[in-house]
């Protein structure tokens, strides 16, 4: 368990051979170091064979390898390319002879730049989270059942259908040396078992992350005014359940979560749908979510991902699922910024005092609540203060020639 918020404050000398490395990679190349793509994506259960039974048209395989799901869904997940994604209802099916059948392994094939990290929930379907492996290190990992007995493979009472869990990664990012918990659910279908699992999820993320920054993501299968949602960001009390052992409340001021989609595009457009069937159908509310912990990460864009593709269905475009993947990318958020207003643009910016921001406005969409940018290279030391969307930040001044611009 971790109890308090430790200070990331990059420890550059630490760190710096890893930066040195970044520069000379050929990969490295227009690298944003202090942001990065997080997906939300229910890929859609296989069911576990090349040939097809019923639903052809949606298959993951459709009667042989060239055809079906699998490659549009390739070329969906590819053209995005996520640092950081979940999956709900992956597979890993057992092999029919002469093929691999595994949803698993056909996306950690594609993907060989990322590691993940997948458990069976206890039906083959699993809560897969993959990560960038030459930015992310996992440095710990587990699942839990949201059920009455979350530790053990089991079902909530009232979801007798289907077993329903919480996996998560702790990751640190190797750019800016902060360590962050991301956890990928997928919640149940019974109202009463969803109140619960969001009471659960919620208990469980201040006990494990302890005030350290953390990543929500998922199919909760209700929308971001329901009960179960409110219940989650801590704006609704779980009203308790005889079915379970009620998880201890936690107040909003030991664990406060952003709807980070919602931070991103304010306002409702009518146009977020995520669970279609396949339908292509865009009108309404999502139902897969991402939400981040307040004043560790800034989302900047964010979008549902609607792109169809010719495969192997009988219509000209087919889905890669009956969701929609839900995009948003994230500013890690720094405590004290640098920022010379001499540096040249360079391959890596990370508003330190080794590798600077080159302009204010970079510096304002990273920097905490409260927080201070300094200016090097600039004229007189006096302080001045700004409120970009988070609240004040305090701009001091290093002495230097002053210079305008870039």
């Amino acid at each position: 368990m971790r109890t308090k918020k430790r200070n990331r404050r990059a420890e550059l000398s630490a760190f710096g051979g890893v930066l040195l490395a970044l520069f000379l990679a050929p990969s490295a190349w227009a690298v944003d170091c202090n942001s990065f793509k997080v997906w939300s994506f229910n890929i859609r259960f296989d069911n576990g064979s090349v040939f097809c039974a019923s639903d052809c048209d949606n298959d993951w395989y459709k009667g042989e390898l060239t055809s079906g799901r699998r490659n549009v869904a390739k070329a969906y997940l590819q053209g995005y390319d996520p640092d950081i994604f979940g999956l709900q209802e992956i597979k890993n099916s057992g092999p029919v002879p002469g093929f691999v059948v595994s949803q698993l392994q056909d996306v950690a094939g594609w993907f060989p730049g990322h590691n993940y990290y997948a458990q069976d929930r206890g039906d083959g379907e699993h809560c897969a989270i993959f990560y960038r492996s030459n930015r992310f290190d996992r440095l710990g990992a587990g699942t839990f059942w949201l059920s009455c007995t979350p530790d053990v493979q089991s079902k909530h009472p009232l979801e007798t259908n289907n077993f329903r869990i919480t996996s998560w990664v702790l990751l640190r990012d190797t750019y800016t040396t902060d360590e962050f918990f991301v956890f990928n659910n997928h919640w149940p279908l019974n109202s009463t078992a969803r109140d619960y699992a969001a009471a659960l999820i919620r208990e469980r993320v201040h006990q494990m992350a302890g005030g350290f920054p953390a990543i929500l993501l998922g199919d909760f299968n209700c929308d971001e005014l329901s009960s179960p949602f409110n219940i989650l960001i801590g704006t609704n009390a779980y009203p308790g359940s005889a079915e379970c052992t009620n998880p201890q409340p936690v107040s909003q001021q030991d664990l406060s979560l952003v709807n980070s989609y919602r931070e991103a595009v304010p306002v409702w457009d009518g146009e977020e749908r995520t669970y279609h069937d396949f339908s292509g159908n865009t009108f309404g509310k999502r139902i897969d979510h991402v939400l981040n912990t307040r004043d560790d990460f800034a989302a900047f864009t964010a979008a549902v991902r609607r792109d169809t593709y010719a495969g192997g269905c009988t219509n000209a475009g087919c889905y890669p699922s009956d969701h929609y993947a839900v995009e948003v990318q994230f500013h890690v958020l720094l405590q004290n910024v640098q920022v010379d207003l001499q540096q040249l643009d360079a391959l890596c910016e990370l508003g330190t005092e080794a590798l600077p921001f080159n302009t204010i406005a970079e510096a304002v969409n990273v920097v905490k609540s409260n927080g201070t940018i300094t200016l090097r290279n600039t004229s007189g030391n006096a302080a001045v203060t700004i409120n970009p969307i988070r609240g004040p930040v305090t701009i001091t001044s290093i002495g230097g020639p002053s210079i305008v611009g870039k």
